[in-house]
């Protein structure tokens, strides 16, 4: 486990010209997750920022984590789940030393975290393994409905949620899966970036930005 590392200095000399490989928030080891907690994934490490200066909690040279490619981190439960390039995910608990690893042989390329009740949705380059607290409940993949193979992000939208592929974006509304691409209006069919805003999910393309509404594409950018 690292020792927590505090540093005052502003984020662009923090880095250090560092590759910036995950953002997320929500965490503190006394409370658990609140509001105001930030972490950057760098790398160098992984820091959080409060309210105070940064503080590096987790030195590729001293930690337990299973690989050094940070790409995903969610805050659950006062936990910190990390999804690597490597190896898959390693879970930190309150201390910021590995907890637990949910064990699952596809999901070792993480790209992607998301939190839904008490299951975590993890993307990665095999489809989506979905996991209620460290069991895992079922796999998602390209032969179960998703239109590609590679699951690059995922967002809750309005009509279910959406898995961005390398071969446009599927929906799943209640088990009811549904695909749309380049053919159905979308800038591209690379898809690797979604977000839900006002009842619209937008998604980020090779090509551009397109703007999703009722499981139609209506706008591009």
């Amino acid at each position: 486990m690292t020792g927590v590392q505090t540093c005052a200095l502003p984020i662009s000399v923090l880095f250090g010209g560092s590759h910036i490989t995950s953002i997320t928030y929500g965490f503190s080891p006394s409370t658990g997750y609140g509001a105001g907690e930030n972490f950057v994934s760098a790398g160098d490490g992984i820091y959080r920022f409060t309210n105070g200066p940064w503080e590096k909690i987790y030195d590729p040279g001293e930690s337990e984590l299973s690989g050094n490619h940070i790409t995903a981190m969610l805050p659950r439960g006062g936990d910190l789940w990390v999804g690597t390039f490597e190896n898959g995910i390693d879970i930190l608990g309150g201390d910021f030393s590995v907890k637990s690893r949910p064990a699952d042989e596809s999901s070792w390329a993480v790209n992607a975290l998301l939190a839904d009740g008490g299951r975590v949705f993890v993307a990665h380059n095999e489809g989506v393994s979905v996991f209620r607290g460290e069991s895992l409940m079922r796999r998602i993949t390209r032969e179960s409905g998703l239109i590609g193979r590679r699951v690059a992000a995922i967002c809750d939208g309005p009509s279910g949620k959406l898995y961005a592929t390398e071969a446009g974006v599927t929906i799943d509304g209640g088990g009811v899966m549904s695909s749309l691409y380049a053919f159905h209006g979308l800038p591209n069919n690379h898809v690797y970036a979604c977000a839900e805003v006002d009842g619209k999910t937008y998604v980020g393309t090779l090509a551009g930005l397109g703007v999703l509404e009722n499981k139609k594409v209506t706008a591009v950018f």
